[in-house]
């Protein structure tokens, strides 16, 4: 579990939020919620990473939604 806002996967995470030229670098952006999840779940390959907290895998079929993927998962603190 991350717990850290000083892990190096959170802050690039921030960095991409925050830096429309790092995005563009990059060439990815940050989808936050359900909604989009399930959106990007019609496009796996596009997926890069997938960032989730133990109260969002608790809902109904969140579990079933995270084991369609086959990018690497990080589970992240509720903090």
């Amino acid at each position: 579990m991350i717990t850290s806002v000083s892990n190096p996967l959170i802050k690039h995470i921030r960095r991409l939020q925050q830096d429309r030229r790092f995005r563009s670098h990059e060439a990815a952006f940050v989808s936050e919620g359900t909604a989009w999840f399930k959106e990007w779940l019609a496009y796996p390959e596009k997926l890069i990473q997938v960032f989730y907290t133990e109260t969002w895998l608790e809902a109904l079929d969140h579990a079933k939604l995270l084991a369609k993927v086959k990018v690497p998962c990080h589970l992240v603190s509720d903090q």
